[in-house]
């Protein structure tokens, strides 16, 4: 299951949930705060670190 950034369309609050991708599709994911089934994608930065093996 993968990890989404969500934000919560009526309160505003930002949060992190592992959530099945159905889950997500079907609006099932509720906001921890306020219980509203409105969250909305928040995009944040990866950080990516190669190797270099010799």
């Amino acid at each position: 299951m993968p990890f989404y950034d969500l934000k919560c369309s009526k309160c505003g609050s930002e949060f992190n949930i592992m959530a099945k991708m159905s889950e997500r599709e079907n609006s099932q994911i509720s906001c921890p705060e306020c219980g509203s089934h409105a969250p909305e994608a928040v995009f944040k930065s990866v950080n990516i670190i190669l190797f270099k093996i010799s």
